[in-house]
């Protein structure tokens, strides 16, 4: 690839000149923790600002302080010259290792993010009775494209043979534009931005995760989580089937471990444990065998006659069509109409 800088006069006026645009580039540091509070804020793990949380600025600051001494004087923009020039494109060390801190740090706190991200989508088959609730998947593909996009800045920069500045000006961007080309796509197309409404049914869904977590953590740390505790979850195993018989809880689509221990004054880890030891389920599983097993009995009734399939399976507690066909098909290996067809 011819050099990009290969008209000298150019590349003179933008060191000389233009150097700060250089030092701009050390404020793309600060994207990797934004990012990072951004996904504890979604997941209900940022209340507020603590001075700790300045440590996350200690890589822009040190990262500022090199390239800005290395760019401030004359003599230094002079040696910066000499040496892309001297290995055809190639930046100094102290560059590099700006933009080596870059990509690291960037690749560190996205790992910690997509931690926390399938962690609370693992959460939410044993908190929530429709699948869905919390909008973690926007975070997930979110952080699955910025890995992506590092992974291959990385390679770029390591193994490709590419100039630096090539890499900085011409091809970097390029990948950064598929980012914001899939914000603009998701925001528009697939409700990644939030409305008010849409909102604040996503806080209050994250702070019932938040309330299961605390309560898991309280009755770890205390003194009544013994055995005697334990050997209790025949007898909660026997509660929880009790009481869905009689109240049917799973008609409600907004069903949440958390409602059903206020109901049965149990705790909700209790609960959680007691359907994944004694009945060999989680508590989406649990509840969506009862609603298929009432939609079963709606249909073998004829009521389809009078109704749609859709609006039986909504009526048993299901907030989505798909999710009713699918659950439908995984516990019955059938469709409704063939279940139907079958009577």
């Amino acid at each position: 690839m011819i050099s990009l800088f290969s008209n000298l006069s150019i590349y003179h006026k933008i060191v000389y000149d233009y150097s700060f645009i250089f030092i701009l580039e050390i404020f793309s540091l600060l994207w990797a923790p934004l990012l990072f509070w951004y996904v504890m804020l979604l997941l209900g793990k940022a209340n507020k600002l603590k001075w700790t949380h300045l440590l996350h600025l200690l890589p822009f600051i040190g990262a500022l302080i090199i390239r800005t001494n290395s760019l401030l004087h004359l003599e230094s923009r002079k040696v910066y010259i000499d040496t892309v020039i001297a290995t055809n494109g190639m930046e100094p060390i102290s560059h590099s290792i700006v933009t080596i801190i870059l990509l690291l740090q960037m690749f560190i706190y996205l790992s910690v993010c997509l931690y926390q991200v399938i962690k609370y989508h693992k959460l939410q088959n044993t908190i929530f009775s429709n699948e869905n609730r919390v909008k973690t998947k926007w975070l997930f593909e979110l952080i699955i494209l910025l890995v992506s996009l590092n992974i291959i800045l990385i390679l770029m920069y390591s193994f490709s043979g590419y100039e630096a500045l090539t890499l900085d000006l011409i091809l970097a961007p390029i990948l950064t534009n598929v980012f914001y080309i899939f914000i603009v796509f998701k925001t528009f197309f697939r409700g990644a931005v939030f409305t008010e409404i849409s909102y604040n049914s996503y806080i209050e869904d994250v702070s019932e995760m938040i309330t299961y977590e605390e309560q898991a953590n309280s009755i770890h740390q205390s003194s009544s989580y013994s055995t005697l505790d334990k050997n209790k979850y025949d007898d909660y195993a026997g509660k929880i089937d009790a009481y869905f018989k009689k109240e049917k809880p799973y008609l409600n689509p907004k069903l949440t471990i958390i409602k059903l221990s206020e109901s049965l004054k149990i705790p909700a880890h209790y609960i959680s444990a007691t359907l994944n030891k004694r009945m060999n389920s989680t508590f989406l599983d649990y509840v969506n065998f009862h609603r298929i097993e009432l939609v079963k009995q709606k249909l073998a009734e004829k009521q389809h006659i009078i109704y749609s399939i859709e609006a039986i399976g909504s009526s048993c507690g299901f907030n989505s069509r798909a999710t009713f066909f699918r659950v439908f098909k995984k516990i019955t290996n059938q469709t409704p109409l063939e279940f139907i067809q079958k009577l």
